[in-house]
């Protein structure tokens, strides 16, 4: 049960500023109940140890939340590594590639140059070094 509904209601005044009586005039209209019901709402709504309790709330979800950005970066950092090690390994399989292509292709419009290459990789069995 509130105090509102036993005990008899006093008439006191306060000094607040014109931002605080143009907020309470709005929360009035906006709910249909006098501003004299707004505040009384809100001081029924203001509890400083329930604030201390939101705190400790708070710092708890931060604490959650470091820990999971904290993991989700360790995890980015896995699947960065994974990737520039796949693309480092991707980049090699196509350098090897190309060198081969190119290799025949270079056959392909000479194919003198393997006798050529075999004679400068072997002089002993008749090449001569120089002969590319």
């Amino acid at each position: 049960m509130k105090a509102r509904d036993t005990d008899p209601l006093i008439r006191r005044q306060y000094l607040v500023g014109r931002e605080h009586i143009g907020k309470v005039k709005r929360l009035s209209h906006a709910e249909g109940v006098s501003n004299a019901e707004i505040v009384r709402r809100a001081i029924e709504a203001y509890d400083p140890e329930a604030t201390d309790a939101n705190e400790g709330e708070l710092e708890a979800a931060l604490e959650a939340m470091e820990t999971a950005l904290r993991q989700a970066r360790e995890e980015v950092a896995g699947l960065r590594q994974r990737l520039n090690e796949r693309l480092n390994d991707e980049a090699i399989e196509a350098r090897r590639a190309r060198v081969a292509e190119e290799a025949r292709a270079e056959l392909r419009a000479d194919p003198g140059a393997v006798d050529a290459l075999s004679r400068a990789l072997f002089p002993e069995q008749g090449g001569t070094n120089g002969d590319l």
